[in-house]
Order: structure tokens, then C-alpha cells, then sequence
């Protein structure tokens, strides 16, 4: 099963930083998702394969009730100066059979 995560706030970002959403008041700062210590890339919602930045999520086990992918995130600094407040973001994930 293969996946690609979508900034909510930007989804023409193909970049490995989230960005904030609308309502957040920080700034200076944005978000990474990490899988096995990997920081993940964004891409378009869509389930193609080669999407851009689409990454293996794992094999689901015939008759398996689930998976798990275990993820991280993190904040990083975007810009010289962070200002302080609240720092929320969306990221949205399309998952492909391929």
C-alpha cells in the first residue's frame, strides 16, 4: 500500500515542511512528518502511481484486520524569526493498492 500525504492549508506544496493553518498564530515555524526517521514529502491527493511524493506505507496481510504505520512529527524553524503562539497543521493522506 503506498501513501501521500497533502498540505490542507497548501496543497500545491510538494515540500517536506507542513504548513501552518489558517488559525494558527505562530510564526516562523512549520511541521515535519517523519516515518523510520525519514522526513516525508507532500504531494497532490491522488492515488497514481508515481505520485509525487508517494511513499511505501506497507503490505496489509491477506485476511489482516489492519496495519499500522508508526509516523513522528516535529516542528521546524522556516524563517529567521518565530514569533510565538499557537502552531497547528492539517496534512491529509491518500492510500493506493498498486
Amino acid at each position: 500500500m503506498y501513501v501521500t500525504l497533502t498540505d490542507a492549508t497548501n496543497p500545491g506544496n510538494t515540500s517536506k515542511t507542513l504548513s501552518l493553518s489558517k488559525d494558527s498564530t505562530a510564526g516562523g515555524v512549520g511541521l515535519q512528518i517523519l516515518k523510520d526517521d525519514e522526513v516525508l514529502g507532500y504531494g497532490p491527493e491522488s492515488a497514481a502511481i508515481g505520485n509525487t511524493n508517494q511513499w511505501l506505507g506497507g503490505s496489509v496481510a491477506q485476511g489482516a484486520a489492519g496495519m499500522t504505520i508508526p509516523l513522528r512529527a516535529r516542528y521546524v524553524q522556516t524563517s529567521p524569526r518565530i514569533t510565538s503562539g499557537t502552531a497547528n497543521a492539517i496534512a491529509n493522506f491518500t492510500m493506493s493498492y498498486q
